[in-house]
């Protein structure tokens, strides 16, 4: 009975929060329990799509979200994150930077972005954007360097995710 009681309890403080918030904002309310994409990034579809492509051994992925991305594909060769942001979450591992969560390896700057690109001694190279849609358009997260060479254009799209943010 005690346990009845409790149960009761907490069901009636939960209907009666839900109850304010629909009053207060319906929308947000609605927003809130079937967001979709249109709230999320398309995390689930960016790693659905690079499974689909059979990486060869040479090839490397880059994610911005590297730790769902991890979450998803197993591993990230590189986390893209401006060194500003991403000092608070990286260690040095055998003279590299690393993040300290997955393991990944850090790209730091538009410097260190280019010189990845311009190495001869890769295979493709797979860069999943973040689908977090930020008023900025990532540029603070991603550092000027980083944010200048994903938006100028040069970089070909090969998938955009169902979020219409998320791309690869």
């Amino acid at each position: 009975q005690w346990l009845t009681q409790r149960w009761s309890r907490a069901l009636a403080g939960s209907a009666a929060l839900l109850g304010a918030l629909a009053i207060v904002n319906p929308m947000a309310l609605a927003d809130t329990l079937s967001a979709g994409y249109r709230m999320h990034p398309d995390h689930q579809g960016a790693a659905q799509y690079l499974q689909s492509q059979r990486l060869g051994p040479d090839d490397l992925v880059l994610a911005e979200d590297v730790i769902v991305q991890v979450y998803y594909l197993g591993k990230v060769d590189y986390w893209l994150l401006g060194r500003h942001d991403a000092a608070d979450f990286v260690q040095t591992v055998n003279g590299e930077v690393r993040d300290i969560y997955t393991g990944s390896r850090v790209i730091g700057s538009g410097e260190e972005l280019q010189a990845l690109i311009d190495s001869p001694d890769r295979g493709d190279i797979y860069i999943i954007g973040s689908g977090e849609n930020q008023s900025d358009g990532r540029r603070y997260m991603r550092g000027e360097g980083i944010h200048r060479l994903l938006t100028a254009g040069q970089l070909p799209v090969v998938f955009t995710g169902r979020d219409g943010l998320t791309r690869i």
